[in-house]
């Protein structure tokens, strides 16, 4: 358990998970973890730090959404897996621009993010009532077959 070990010396220099990794980048520590689907090391983050909560729901990801946006853009299906069954997490939580992580991941065409935020136990609204587009919609018009049938089987 080297790499363990290895990470957590790094979550203690990092004390605060929320703290840029670096001065070009917005993303923290966390953010970075969720990026590169890895679902071990964000586990070991989630199980370091007091506040679950702001970390799932805060805007961590440096571009007005949260981590889970992040990881539907990165088509992060795993690490969406195990961060929508965390308690207290807002999968309908929609970013600066009104945008849903699902209707993001329909928007990248992002299969397995998709796949994984309808089976989410948190229950995606695939009805966004204050959006023009619901994530249907955009599938339909990004004329993504995959997804589309997705959606619709959900929406039944």
């Amino acid at each position: 358990m080297v790499r363990a070990d290895a990470l957590g010396s790094v979550v203690e220099l990092y004390s605060d998970l929320r703290l840029s990794t670096n001065d070009r980048s917005k993303w923290t520590v966390f953010a970075v973890a969720v990026a590169r689907d890895d679902v071990h090391e964000v586990q070991a983050l989630l199980q370091r730090t007091d506040d679950r909560e702001l970390l799932l729901n805060g805007s961590d990801s440096g571009e007005g959404g949260t981590v889970l946006h992040l990881a539907a853009v990165r088509n992060a299906g795993d690490v969406l897996s195990l961060l929508t069954g965390q308690e207290g997490v807002d999968v309908n939580r929609t970013d600066d621009s009104g945008k849903s992580c699902l209707y993001v991941a329909v928007e990248y065409g992002n299969v397995e993010a998709t796949r994984a935020l309808i089976e989410s136990p948190a229950g995606v609204d695939v009805n966004l009532p204050h959006m023009n587009c619901t994530p249907l919609r955009k599938a339909i018009r990004n004329r993504s077959v995959p997804l589309t049938r997705m959606l619709v089987d959900v929406a039944k």
